[in-house]
Order: structure tokens, then sequence, then C-alpha cells
């Protein structure tokens, strides 16, 4: 969610590589928690796209949260 909304105002992302090693032999990720991410990634977009939840900040605030992020990044 947090990813989406620095996308959505406009702020670039990067990937950075993860040295990832396996603990166990067998997958940990079970049926329960691939229907927990469809819901919540559903929910994400439902707030997004129907809801404009995040539109809600007005536009010149978030140019000067931009501005302010650029500026402090120097």
């Amino acid at each position: 969610e947090v990813l989406v909304n620095a996308h959505h105002l406009g702020f670039s992302l990067a990937e950075a590589p993860i040295v990832l090693e396996a603990q166990r032999d067998y997958g940990r990720i079970g049926t329960e928690a691939i229907y927990k991410m469809i819901i919540d990634t559903t929910a994400v977009w439902y707030r997004m796209y129907i809801l404009k939840y995040y539109d809600r900040i007005d536009y010149h605030r978030r140019r000067g949260m931009r501005r302010a992020f650029k500026e402090s990044r120097r």
C-alpha cells in the first residue's frame, strides 16, 4: 500500500537485489496466505481507483511533499 501511494504521488521506485536463503525444504506459502494476499491487493485497488481514497490530499500539498522529499535527499 505504501508503494502504491508513493507511485501515485509521483515518486519513482527502484529495485534493490537481496540474497534469500531458504530455511526449509518445502514452501511456506499456503492457500490461506494466497487468499489474504488477493484480498489485500483487491482492497488497495478498490481504495485507489473506486473510492479515490488517496486523492483526498489536495494537489498543492502533494507537490510540496514531493519537492520537500527531493530537497531532503540532496
